[in-house]
């Protein structure tokens, strides 16, 4: 990938038509974090029908050609599948299936399934999209340098918005533990957390390749364009990251970005290999700790509260596990896992700690309590099909700062879910998806030059 990344940007560009679809998909993840992320049945299936919209456009600017589909029918396969078992229980071929008419007992929300259907057909449209328009020379490589440039002025927003109203988002009242925390365009400190982390770390992975790329003009005293709006991101992905007062955002963004930056200083020495990734080391640590001091008192202050968050984690944990054990073949139905708890609310202490709860703040265990465990098979499957088109990356021989970013954000993404809400957004979802969707079409076209 290393020579890929370094060739002339002039001699990587596309078709017209090509690039304006990549840019639109580099877009449309932020107009959907600024929609509240997509965060209702209304603004879901809106967010759903513009994911279906551009991914026809990218088909039909990207004309991908039969190799492609012959390279990326594994996964879209699954990814299908995965949708399919999902409302399986609901559809005609439910009799087909052993347990499939019988889940339908344990579905307390039949309602919401054609609008979660559309919003996991919506983000099928992503990876379609994205797949095809990453096979195309260049496409990638252009989508992520805007998709950099849109998260800088997604960050411009949510901070002007924050000082318009700092406890609403348009006009939306905020949840009620964040309802004094900086959300940006969400309605929860956290996922939001997650966006600005992810934007923070693809920025990074793209000023280490300009800087690669241009060090001549930067050693001159030139600084491109493209360095100054990347690096902007970065400072100001962690700074706003560091402003929700997300504990487990902020500090798997320091970690992954500090990993990035000591595996580019490391790939790019030649003598002293050591003593310059220790000082590069040293010095992100007290970059970071300045952006801490500026403006992460709130995170620093949520610190001292881990002890007793973790146990409320746990017993949330535990209830939902409890829910997913109920149905596990099937699970409760897509988007019922509200539903689903609340009906399983049958005292008063556990009305009391759970009323207000929603989402397991777990991803495998949202999946698990929506889907059962067909569709976190499903899902998984579909996981290893896109990395193993990507499996060049893992290589000893790859060095490709910005693959190393999508992969870092990936990452992030994954890890911030684990103890939270980020990827049950759409807004999050669409983000993490469509820089690895890029990154996989892109691996298919290396593929088939190797």
């Amino acid at each position: 990938m290393g020579a890929i990344a370094l060739r002339p940007p002039a001699a990587e560009w596309g078709s017209r038509r090509a690039r304006v679809a990549a840019v639109l998909l580099a877009l449309l993840p932020y107009l959907v974090l600024a929609a509240i992320g997509g965060d209702t049945a209304t603004l879901g299936v809106a967010a759903a029908t513009g994911s279906l919209l551009v991914a026809a456009l990218a088909m039909i600017a990207s004309d991908p050609p039969l190799e492609f589909w012959s390279r990326a029918w594994p996964a879209l396969a699954l990814a299908a599948l995965a949708t399919l078992w999902l409302v399986l229980p609901e559809s005609p071929l439910a009799s087909l299936v052993p347990g499939g008419v019988a889940a339908q007992a344990h579905r307390p929300a039949p309602d919401l399934v054609p609008s979660e259907l559309a919003r996991r057909l919506g983000m099928l449209g992503l990876l379609v999209a994205g797949g095809a328009i990453g096979y195309r020379r260049g496409m990638a490589r252009l989508a992520l340098a805007w998709m950099v440039g849109f998260g800088l002025l997604y960050i411009c927003l949510s901070l002007v918005l924050r000082e318009i109203d700092p406890l609403h988002v348009w006009g939306m009242s905020k949840n009620i533990s964040d309802a004094e925390r900086f959300t940006g365009t969400l309605l929860n400190a956290n996922a939001s957390a997650c966006a600005f982390g992810v934007i923070a770390v693809l920025a990074l992975g793209r000023l280490q390749l300009l800087v690669r790329e241009q060090r001549f003009q930067l050693i001159s005293g030139k600084v491109p364009t493209g360095v100054v709006i990347a690096g902007l991101a970065v400072v100001g992905g962690l700074g706003a990251c560091a402003s929700t007062g997300s504990r487990a955002a902020f500090l798997l963004t320091l970690l992954i970005t500090g990993s990035l930056v000591v595996i580019e200083a490391y790939r790019r020495s030649r003598l002293g290999q050591w003593v310059k990734t220790g000082a590069i080391a040293v010095l992100f640590v007290i970059a970071a700790g300045f952006v801490i001091s500026l403006v992460g008192d709130i995170t620093v202050e949520r610190l001292n509260r881990l002890d007793s968050d973790t146990s409320d984690r746990i017993e949330i944990w535990s209830h939902y596990w409890a829910l997913a054990q109920q149905a596990p073949a099937f699970g409760h139905g897509p988007g019922a896992s509200s539903e689903a708890s609340l009906a399983s609310l049958n005292s008063p202490l556990s009305a009391t700690l759970f009323w207000y709860i929603n989402d397991a703040h777990n991803v495998i265990l949202q999946i698990l309590v929506e889907g059962g465990w067909g569709y976190l098979a499903l899902l998984a499957a579909t996981m290893a099909a896109i990395l193993w088109g990507c499996r060049r990356l893992f290589t000893a021989r790859a060095d490709d700062p910005m693959a190393r970013g999508v992969l870092g954000a990936l990452l992030l993404a994954l890890g911030c879910s684990l103890v939270d809400i980020a990827l049950s957004i759409p807004g999050v979802q669409a983000l993490a998806l469509v820089p690895l969707a890029l990154l996989w079409g892109r691996e298919l076209r290396g593929r088939s030059r190797a």
